[in-house]
């Protein structure tokens, strides 16, 4: 189970534990609405570092999939991500924002 806090973007959930989440971005390019790109999320411990990357994972139609393994081996704690998005020759990023991650019981 993922809680998300909307006035935060904080992403929180239990270690190992799956989740799709979906995003709707409006993505611009000069003054034109595009929906042909590509968005990528990245998962770090620290904000200050591009590398390295804990997890990435594409979203497939705006909607984020965080498998078992993602998470699974990673200590609880707070991390941070972002998303990467691509449009021709542009690239944005959504984030950074706080990942809480849980700790499980077995």
């Amino acid at each position: 189970m993922y809680n998300y806090y909307d006035k935060t973007k904080t992403i929180q959930l239990t270690r190992g534990d799956t989740m799709q989440m979906g995003f709707n971005f409006t993505v611009v390019v000069g003054s034109t609405a595009v929906t042909d790109y590509k968005a990528v999320w990245h998962l770090k411990k620290n904000t200050g570092l591009r590398y390295p990357l804990l997890a990435q994972a594409p979203l497939k139609d705006g909607v984020l999939s965080i498998t078992h393994e993602m998470t699974a081996d990673l200590e609880a704690g707070q991390y941070w991500y972002d998303i990467e998005i691509t449009a021709g020759d542009q690239v944005m990023t959504y984030g950074p924002y706080p990942f809480l991650l849980e700790p499980d019981v077995g």
